[in-house]
């Protein structure tokens, strides 16, 4: 059973006096959800108010459900205290794993909530995040939380002040006022309204209202309860200047003469009814002050709207940023590493290269194709941490991966004078199913640091097998160490012990926390143990189950089978690229011009027959997708021509915009040899189709 919290009476009080239990929908509150959404990248967001039985959602976004019953309400925790509830993973806490919330609908296996705090003591709910997979959130996340849970406050301490003031207002009318709620219980009875009946009762249902208050009609009849002023505005009429008599407790009799009209928001729903016991000076006064009091509240609210519009408006903004930066990270970065491993590939292919050359340049493609993953990792950081990343588990072999990793960083390590081992324990498995890259960019973020923060001694790899069906890398080294209470900042990303530690050593701080995201996506653990200035050694323990691979059969060189010769104009401003694409071309057996332009490219077109043209995408003057638009443009055969973007800029929404400009497809920078041939041969073998089948 759920603790209550010590002032629950008091609590609950607070939040029926708010009078916002099953009102509707909000555009303010909702916002709050859209934004929170948007903010923590998370499925679900709501504001929860939690009342004596029930858990009710005022505003929410991702979920159907209207609320939960408080046994099973995450929402019931979090208001026991004024800091924020956090949940990572709810399988592994006990008390929530077998909860119908996270085994049934929505499946919750995240949860954060910030109780809603009307003052000092008082949590009548929650602003709450929800996601369907475990997460971790940082104490920057738990502030920001914090800030937007504040804000919905205020917003309910606008009801709070709202029923006070009306309270207040009323309560010192001149004229009698009860209120009643949509079911016709009565809810509020001012001075002027007891001292008219001579008593004051509340909750009182319609049925009663004859009996309780002692009612009579003009001819002293008893009054039939249902036919009342008030009865009848629950009920939705509007009563104006009705009489009836009372009989009062102590013996006296007085004529009540009052106006009853149903109570509406502003949707038109009816929310309860009101009767005025007046004449009409006073009356007037309770509608003007009500009138003005209502106003306030408006341009509160609108102005509180208007916050909340802002922010949503400066998230995109941060968002848009954040997308235009990774676009140019990607494009500046892989437009160098295209001519890296493209002449490393070339040179591999010199049969004149010696044996120790031909090690040197493996090495490099090997370091390039590594550096190019981590492009591709910190360019879909955000996709990581959304958890939108899908691993590609394919057979390899450990040693060889494990040596790889070593070798790319030795050179780094021999400049220092340190040693470095790759060891490899007993029963360990000679090939393994997993993802082959993604491991070897935890590996290489393991050992690279290791080697930058050791300053002498030696560096070690070891693999070993901790249960079947797992693997364990270990990488120790004799470097700084970390004291351990600085050791829970490394896997936070951008996160380094200290400034010293940056400046001296160098570093953004992301690639443990890279190495982290991406082992639990695995379905694995990392850690470490560490004592300054004796050394740390990183574990990390991945589920890598053991398959036997078979031997590769040798056969004998044949030379691949290759269509006809392909006529290809490369669109390409870098004499670099231009130069690779040439050669890689040539060689597959392809004739080959070159546009160092768009506008080239557009009198290229004109001029010549093309079976495809390469395209690149960013250039000085007119781009890629503008020349492509002017082709598609043209008319005749020459609008037809098969048009491929080859570029650096390789994000998701990048390549939409490239089909939407007339391209049939894109090659990605760095681009592979063997998927540049394929791609331009599948495009000459459909030379004789006919334009629209091609571009189809």
């Amino acid at each position: 059973m759920v603790a209550h919290p010590p002032n629950e009476s008091e609590r609950l009080a607070a939040l029926h006096a708010l009078r916002i239990l099953g009102t509707e929908a909000e555009p303010h509150f909702d916002a709050v959800c859209r934004t929170a959404s948007t903010l923590f990248a998370v499925p679900i967001a709501t504001v929860a108010l939690l009342d004596a039985d029930d858990l009710w959602f005022k505003a929410k976004c991702g979920i159907e459900a209207m609320g939960a019953p408080r046994t099973v309400a995450f929402c019931a925790h979090a208001v026991l205290s004024d800091e924020i509830f956090v949940i990572e993973d709810t399988l592994a806490e006990p008390l929530f794993a077998d909860n119908p919330l996270v085994t049934g609908e929505p499946g919750v296996r995240f949860y954060a909530g910030a109780p809603l705090i009307l003052r000092a003591g008082l949590r009548v709910g929650t602003l709450c995040l929800m996601d369907r997979r475990p997460r971790s959130f940082s104490q920057e996340a738990r502030a920001q939380l914090r800030d937007l849970a504040t804000v919905v406050a205020a917003h309910l301490r606008l009801y709070e002040d709202q029923a006070d003031q009306n309270a207040a207002i009323l309560g010192q009318l001149a004229e009698g006022v009860i209120v009643t709620d949509a079911a016709g219980g009565i809810t509020f009875v001012n001075e002027a309204a007891a001292a008219i009946h001579g008593i004051a009762r509340l909750d009182v249902e319609p049925e009663h209202y004859s009996d309780t208050y002692h009612l009579f009609t003009e001819d002293g009849r008893p009054h039939p309860p249902l036919e009342l002023p008030l009865a009848r505005a629950v009920a939705g009429e509007e009563v104006a200047d009705a009489r009836w008599r009372i009989h009062r407790p102590d013996g006296s009799r007085v004529l009540a003469i009052g106006t009853a009209r149903p109570l509406r928001n502003g949707d038109r729903r009816q929310v309860g009814a009101v009767l005025t016991l007046r004449d009409d000076t006073a009356r007037e006064s309770a509608e003007r002050a009500l009138r003005e009091l209502n106003a306030t509240l408006a341009e509160r609210v609108t102005e509180r709207t208007a916050e909340l519009e802002a922010a949503r408006i400066q998230a995109e903004a941060a968002s848009r940023a954040k997308s235009e930066f990774l676009a140019s990270m990607s494009h500046e970065i892989r437009t160098p590493l295209n001519g890296m491993l493209g002449y490393t590939d070339l040179l591999l292919d010199d049969p004149s290269l010696g044996p120790g050359a031909r090690l040197h340049a493996e090495r490099v493609r090997s370091a390039g194709s590594a550096l190019l993953t981590i492009v591709d990792d910190i360019l879909d950081f955000s996709r990581v941490e959304a958890g939108q990343i899908e691993l590609t588990p394919e057979p390899f072999a450990l040693a060889p991966l494990a040596d790889e990793a070593a070798a790319i960083v030795r050179a780094s390590a021999e400049q220092k004078g340190l040693t470095l081992a790759v060891t490899l324990g007993p029963n360990l498995p000679a090939s393994v199913v997993g993802d082959r890259d993604r491991l070897r960019q935890v590996l290489l973020n393991l050992l690279n640091n290791a080697v930058k923060f050791t300053r002498r001694g030696g560096v070690t790899l070891a693999l070993t097998v901790p249960a079947e069906g797992r693997v364990c890398f270990a990488v120790q080294d004799t470097g700084i160490g970390i004291p351990a209470s600085k050791q829970h900042l490394l896997f936070e990303r951008f996160s380094q012990i200290d400034g010293t530690i940056r400046r001296e050593f160098g570093g953004t701080g992301l690639g443990l926390a890279i190495s982290r995201q991406l082992v639990e996506l695995m379905g694995g653990t990392i850690g470490l143990t560490s004592e300054p200035e004796i050394g740390s050694t990183f574990r990390c323990e991945v589920p890598l189950p053991a398959i036997v691979m078979a031997a590769p059969s040798v056969v004998p060189a044949a030379e691949p089978s290759r269509s006809r010769s392909c006529r290809v104009l490369l669109v390409e401003d870098v004499f670099l690229n231009q130069e690779l694409g040439r050669a890689v071309l040539t060689l597959g057996g392809h004739s080959v011009d070159v546009a160092a332009s768009g506008a080239e490219a557009i009198r290229a077109v004109a001029e010549g027959q093309y079976d495809l043209v390469l395209m690149d995408i960013q250039m000085p003057g007119m781009d890629g997708m503008t020349a492509t638009r002017c082709i598609r443009a043209m008319g005749g055969p020459a609008a037809a021509v098969p048009i491929i973007a080859m570029t650096a800029n390789v994000l998701p929404h990048q390549m939409s915009d490239y089909l939407a400009a007339g391209m049939q497809g894109h090659i990605g920078k760095p681009f592979k040899r063997d998927a540049l041939l394929a791609t331009v041969e599948r495009w000459a073998s459909r030379r004789g189709e006919p334009a629209s089948a091609r571009c189809a």
